[in-house]
């Protein structure tokens, strides 16, 4: 009797653990996916406001070849463009939008570094690809949309119930699209 008893929790307990893993998993993969439909259409417009980087990064260079001035930052916005690139390449929203984020904090301090220096701030050139930087902004709607699924993916992560189960398939966490503030 004693083992019996023993079984049936037995048996409660894995198929307590079955039920949770079987409604939990979709409902996280579900979640998952909608942030990567939310995705798709920013990234053509991230890849077109990145490829600016590499003019900026030349006119930068170019300058400072110039003045005989180097600065750290540009070699920085050099590495996190190439950092983008390879999460272009590499196929995976998650890396994209963490090399995207990095990319947006460069070029608010790109942007601070070029408007404390008067040789900079009167560069036309600069200043036109600022421009150009910022007219291929993704829609704000398109980055909203993002950033709700992300939280709703988040939150449906962090469930008591369903935490297990994302540590367990590996449902990490995703990061929200952060764009710097425009000209």
């Amino acid at each position: 009797m004693r083992r019996l008893a023993v079984f049936v929790v037995l048996g409660a307990i894995i198929a307590g653990g079955a039920a949770i893993v079987f409604t939990g998993r979709p409902a996280l993969s579900d979640a998952r996916d909608e942030t990567e439909a939310t995705w798709a259409p920013i990234l053509p417009r991230l890849e077109a406001r990145y490829a600016q980087l590499d003019l900026l990064g030349t006119q930068l260079q170019g300058i400072a070849d110039t003045t005989g001035i180097e600065n750290p930052e540009v070699r920085q916005l050099a590495a996190a463009t190439r950092r983008w690139n390879k999460a272009v390449e590499g196929g995976s929203a998650v890396s994209q939008v963490k090399a995207a984020n990095d990319l947006e904090t460069r070029m608010g301090r790109m942007r601070l570094l070029v408007a404390g220096s008067a040789r900079l701030a009167q560069a036309i050139q600069i200043q036109a690809t600022f421009d150009a930087f910022d007219a291929e902004a993704p829609p704000a709607d398109e980055v909203a949309a993002y950033n709700d699924a992300v939280r709703s993916y988040q939150r449906t992560r962090e469930e008591a119930l369903r935490r297990p189960v994302a540590e367990i398939f590996g449902f990490g966490p995703i990061p929200t699209l952060e764009l710097t503030p425009t000209g």
